[in-house]
């Protein structure tokens, strides 16, 4: 499944869009901190999307902006979005999260320097989570729909959990008996 795909047939769903609207609505939603969709991802994902005929651009002549490309989603691109819709609430995938790829190789670390990059991932995690906290309060001024906080709310819950996971894998390394120290260094 593309998130890219689900975004920008997403946005196109509630209204026609240029390329820089639909990265605006990516930004002004906060989108960057659930979905990941770059720039380039966007654009690349535009011209795609209109050869599979999911969508289809108009050029608008602009009086007082540089002429643009707009996106209109297709009867096509309806179906295909609510497939992609579906598939995203039904089908669990697994978490890919690099701080898993690391601990997977935390025992070739020494234990003083993993125990204080644990730490400074935990003390970079607060000012986030402070502010998931202030979400729904702008939310409301922005006029964002009850999904909004729903999704702050998903990412704050899985914050706070690794948060304590990450205080219990700490005591964890601590307790460990014969840690490898420096015996992987070569």
């Amino acid at each position: 499944m593309s998130k890219v795909d689900l975004v920008v047939l997403g946005l196109l769903s509630e209204c026609p869009r240029h390329g820089y609207d639909i990265l605006q609505q990516i930004d002004k939603r906060e989108m960057k901190h659930w979905i990941g969709v770059s720039t380039p991802g966007v654009y690349k994902g535009l011209a795609r999307l209109e050869a599979k005929k999911v969508l289809r651009a108009r050029q608008e002549a602009g009086a007082s902006h540089p002429d643009r490309t707009v996106y209109e989603i297709t009867p096509q691109g309806r179906e295909y979005f609510q497939q992609l819709l579906a598939q995203a609430l039904a089908e669990p995938q697994p978490p890919y999260f690099p701080l898993l790829w690391g601990v997977g190789f935390a025992h070739l670390v020494e234990r003083k320097t993993l125990l204080t990059e644990l730490a400074a991932r935990r003390k970079r995690l607060e000012p986030v989570l402070e502010q998931l906290k202030n979400e729904p309060a702008l939310h409301a001024e922005r006029g964002f729909p009850f999904t909004a906080d729903s999704i702050t709310e998903y990412y704050r819950e899985l914050l706070e959990m690794e948060m304590a996971w990450l205080e219990r894998l700490e005591r964890r390394i601590r307790r460990t008996r014969n840690w490898p120290e420096g015996a992987f260094k070569r």
